[in-house]
């Protein structure tokens, strides 16, 4: 079975959306990281962080089930100003 235009980009989308999940989308799940990101940005600066992160929601994988249960929670990935 050969490879087709449609796998290979399947197959890249699936790697990308798991790189963002990897580097971006769990990394700003961790509280400390929103604890010293809090301190070092404006409010205006919170909010478009905020909004950058939804459009990566769809990253977090359906098997972690803490986080989609976070995220469904919440309706978005966002955290509170100074978490902790």
């Amino acid at each position: 079975m050969g490879w087709d235009r449609a796998r290979t980009e399947q197959v890249n989308a699936t790697m990308l959306k798991a790189y963002r999940w990897q580097y971006i989308v769990s990394g700003t799940l961790e509280p400390r990281l929103q604890k010293v990101l809090a301190k070092l940005v404006s409010a205006q600066q919170w909010a478009r962080i905020q909004a950058a992160l939804c459009s990566l929601r769809y990253a977090v994988p359906t098997r972690t089930v803490g986080h989609r249960r976070w995220l469904d929670a919440h309706g978005a990935l966002s955290f509170s100003r100074g978490v902790g």
